[in-house]
């Protein structure tokens, strides 16, 4: 099994909209950004939880008990969040233009029933390099 997905592979069709100086700034000191995602098609955010629930074992899906890692192959309207200009431009704006796209993509349940509990995944690299290798992205629906 492929351990990640390069951007090229994507098929990215919208242009990357490239992060300010301002916003590359801000992303170094704060350690994260949020951008409004604008370009997103109507109606995504149904199709998706469409997709999810079609996926669920309760529904007779292939989640096989959850929709965790490696949910875009069961979730493929999630790359339409992946090659929006916004989210694009900004992994080639902090990793560049050949950037991949890590396989563990877990779709996060809470057994709240309201609202996302926290979740922090493991950083498994030694922090010591001074080149930005990798980030984590979260989409929020609905903006954050």
């Amino acid at each position: 099994m492929r351990s990640s997905v390069a951007a090229t592979e994507l098929l990215v069709e919208h242009a990357p909209e490239l992060l300010c100086d301002q916003d590359v700034a801000q992303f170094l000191a704060q350690g994260f950004l949020a951008l409004p995602v604008d370009d997103l098609p109507d109606g995504l955010q149904e199709q998706l939880f469409e997709e999810a629930e079609r996926n669920t074992p309760e529904r007779g899906g292939r989640g096989g008990g959850w929709l965790g890692n490696n949910c875009l192959p069961m979730l493929p309207k999630l790359r339409d969040v992946f090659t929006s200009g916004v989210v694009h431009g900004a992994l080639v704006s902090l990793l560049g233009e050949d950037y991949s796209i890590n396989n563990h993509r877990h779709m996060h349940h809470s057994s709240i029933k309201s609202e996302q509990s926290m979740h922090k995944d493991e950083q498994r690299w030694p922090a010591e390099h001074h080149r930005l290798r990798s980030v984590i992205i979260f989409y929020v629906p609905g903006g954050c």
